[in-house]
């Protein structure tokens, strides 16, 4: 993660962190920034360790633990903001530079994932998002049954800088007991509205190239979802999620929620899904994958 905003650590002024686990990343970006006002929301019993932790590693650092909403106007005046989800709502409006959730979306339910996200996309008015979740499942993980709703639901606001699903350095391969995930780096971009025109004609046309693509891997999951974030259709969800289920992606639960609401009066896709893994693990990613940028794609069809 550090590796991915290296080059933005000494401008970000603000961080919420959603899901800050035991404090190890705050730690960290605090020795990159000692500058930084870090904001940390976390169910209670694990942001009472995330808060001992950080007093411990930072004693002179002005930290406040969030007991009740009127503790909001304290956040300028904070090196470290703690607080506990049943108090969110303190952030609503809330500006910062970099809003992060490593590995903690696909531990929510999907309402805990979707509140979150609708934060992300319109409350926080952030600049940058970085997120590393679960993007499938490994073959011996458990059925849950709300496992397919970690999507992270990017809204056409935002533009990729970094996308890599299964990458090289990921804890999957590293270890194949770890469950697959998919990191981003996204920046906040002025949407025109009037643009759909134009985000349709770049999903169309990442769609396109996906049909020239092996059906499952990197290189064809990077081109569909960026398809369905930019301008989700009927025809490519459909080919979405046919391509996806049989490898029980989570995000498959996601798109069926899509094309339904897209098309009400078509026949509604099953909700119960057989989640037992029909595919082999998908391969390692290429280097367009990781590059997230659909310049890179342009030049490799110019190429053939």
């Amino acid at each position: 993660m550090m590796l991915r905003v290296s080059s933005l650590t000494s401008d970000l002024g603000k961080v919420i962190e959603i899901g800050g686990g035991y404090g190890g990343l705050a730690r960290m970006m605090r020795l990159f920034n000692p500058r930084q006002t870090y904001i940390v929301v976390d169910l209670l019993d694990s942001l009472y360790c995330s808060y001992v932790f950080i007093s411990a590693h930072y004693p002179d650092a002005r930290i406040l633990f969030v007991t009740k909403p009127e503790h909001k106007a304290d956040i300028a005046n904070s090196d470290f903001f703690f607080i506990p989800t049943q108090h969110f709502e303190v952030l609503k409006g809330c500006s910062a530079d970099l809003v992060v959730n490593t590995a903690s979306f696909g531990e929510m339910v999907g309402r805990d994932v979707d509140d979150y996200m609708q934060f992300i996309n319109h409350g926080s008015e952030s600049r940058y998002f970085y997120s590393v979740n679960r993007y499938a499942r490994y073959s011996d993980e458990m059925t849950l049954p709300d496992q397919a709703h970690a999507s992270v639901k990017l809204s056409a606001d935002w533009q990729l800088l970094y996308w890599d699903a299964f990458g090289t350095r990921s804890f999957h391969q590293l270890d194949p007991c770890h469950p697959p995930q998919l990191e981003l780096l996204a920046k906040r971009i002025a949407v025109d509205r009037s643009a759909a025109k134009a985000r349709e004609t770049v999903a169309g046309l990442l769609a396109t190239i996906a049909k020239n693509l092996p059906t499952g891997s990197s290189d064809w999951h990077y081109c569909m979802w960026e398809a369905a974030r930019l301008f989700p259709s009927k025809p490519m969800l459909t080919e979405y999620i046919e391509g996806a289920l049989p490898q029980t992606f989570r995000d498959a639960v996601y798109y069926r929620e899509l094309m339904n609401a897209a098309s009400p009066s078509a026949p509604r896709l099953p909700a119960g899904i057989d989640l037992t893994p029909q595919a082999p693990e998908p391969p390692a990613p290429t280097a367009l994958a990781r590059t997230g940028l659909l310049g890179r794609w342009l030049a490799g069809l110019s190429k053939k």
